[in-house]
């Protein structure tokens, strides 16, 4: 994602499309554009202090016989690239999208590797449906959170199907808890999660395999991944990746079993 600072516009921001932040760099939520007087528009600004209600010119400035204020106001354009991870809204659906590119003839429309939405209808009501390479609504969209990701990574898990971008540096899911950063090196990650990319194994001499974390159960003293419990078990990140089908030892820091 690529954020750009523009200056403030009233007719811009009521175009939409835009975020607002202080010069500074506050978040800013406006709330009212038409406040009778010199200073037509009421924002809350949220600062580490917490949220301050401010009044301003319809050009964006607190002080009006002032230059400039740090609590001025600035739109800030949104650019997502591709390998995002996107929410949009288009007043009926919610979606969660593998951002692919915009539409070069039409950037209120994009295209997304995989995408799921919520089946609202039908003997599969509530369950996130899938869709592979398509186009969507860019007109009410954010970034997604943690848990966003999550949803659609598992979906697409739950299909047993992989998918990479065209230049094949980026896969989904990904290979770890993360995405392949610029250089195609695997996030290093020590601690094991749900849904995680592992490599495990039941005895010592034996090879490293390839398999998905699911949880440690205390009762047999194993972690239980698909298909199997076992007994070591390592995240598969850039420090363990070439370890895979090989007896070679990890570093000691991936041995939750001495632990």
């Amino acid at each position: 994602m690529k954020k750009t600072r523009l200056p403030f516009s009233f007719d811009c921001y009521q175009k939409g499309g835009y975020e607002v932040e202080t010069v500074k760099g506050y978040k800013v939520r406006i709330a009212l554009t038409d406040v009778k007087g010199f200073k037509p528009i009421l924002a809350s600004v949220l600062t580490e202090d917490g949220e301050t209600a401010y009044y301003y010119g319809s050009d964006g400035k607190y002080n009006l016989y002032d230059a400039s204020y740090e609590n001025d106001l600035c739109l800030v354009e949104i650019e997502y690239e591709e390998g995002d991870i996107v929410y949009t809204n288009n007043g009926l659906v919610d979606c969660i999208s593998i951002f692919k590119e915009y539409d070069k003839e039409d950037q209120r429309n994009f295209y997304y590797y995989a995408e799921i939405y919520n089946n609202d209808y039908g003997k599969d009501y509530g369950k996130d449906e899938l869709s592979i390479n398509g186009y969507g609504d860019a007109g009410h969209i954010r970034m997604a959170t943690e848990e966003e990701k999550k949803r659609i990574f598992n979906r697409i898990q739950e299909d047993n199907i992989k998918i990479i971008s065209r230049d094949k540096t980026m896969e989904w899911p990904p290979k770890s808890e993360y995405l392949l950063d610029k250089t195609n090196k695997l996030a290093v990650e020590t601690e094991l999660t749900q849904g995680m990319a592992v490599l495990t194994k039941n005895r010592i001499e034996n090879k490293w395999e390839f398999n998905i974390y699911g949880r440690y159960d205390e009762e047999i003293g194993r972690h239980v991944c698909v298909g199997y419990g076992c007994v070591y078990c390592i995240p598969l990140n850039s420090e363990t990746e070439h370890l895979l089908g090989k007896c070679e030892d990890c570093p000691d820091k991936y041995k939750t079993w001495l632990k």
